[in-house]
């Protein structure tokens, strides 16, 4: 069995063997990779964020990243796609060809739980979290209320394309079949 790995926003993807949950080594010799690139990212825009951009690429290539995944899908079977956030995009085609995706969030758990809770906090408020000084969140799980003004820099402004683009992305995690998450330190 082998499971799609892709990062972002890096322009290839590699199938990783998939370690049963009773693996005590590595293996003795690392699996042949394959890869299929993907076509480099449109011309930046001048006026967007470096984070803005990415996103553009990420979602421009979500076709390739469709065409790719089929492709890999008539080799062995595909037991699960390992994404990151920022590839939710290929959800889509994992799920019209049947394949579990699994999070990769390497941010730690409260992060990602404030992700998970981003589309009830867009669904509750009208301004920008940066226009609330005031205002404290909190977050099921997490003890410690957060200041509006301290959520992550693309979550600031609604009238920002990043804000959007990590809404989508926050919107489909509570989704996933799994996460792979660093645990430690909720609050």
């Amino acid at each position: 069995m082998e499971t799609p790995f892709i990062s972002s926003p890096s322009t290839s993807w590699t199938t990783l063997p998939s370690t049963p949950t009773s693996a005590a080594s590595p293996p003795s010799t690392p699996p042949s990779p394959s890869s299929a690139s993907h076509p480099p990212p449109p011309p930046a825009a001048p006026s967007a964020s470096i984070l803005a951009n990415r996103f553009t690429f990420v979602k421009t290539n979500a076709p390739n990243t469709a065409a790719a995944l089929a492709q890999i899908s008539h080799s062995p079977a595909i037991k699960a796609l390992v994404i990151n956030l920022f590839y939710t995009s290929a959800t889509k085609a994992a799920s019209s060809l049947r394949i579990p995706v699994h999070y990769f969030f390497t941010s730690r758990a409260a992060i990602l739980e404030l992700c998970c809770h981003l589309n009830a906090l867009h669904r509750q408020t009208i301004s920008s979290f940066r226009d609330m000084a005031s205002v404290e969140l909190c977050f099921p799980g997490i003890a410690a209320a957060l200041k509006a003004v301290n959520m992550p820099e693309p979550m600031l402004d609604r009238n920002d394309n990043t804000y959007w683009d990590m809404l989508e992305f926050c919107t489909h995690l509570p989704r996933a079949t799994r996460w792979c998450v660093t645990p430690e330190a909720w609050g």
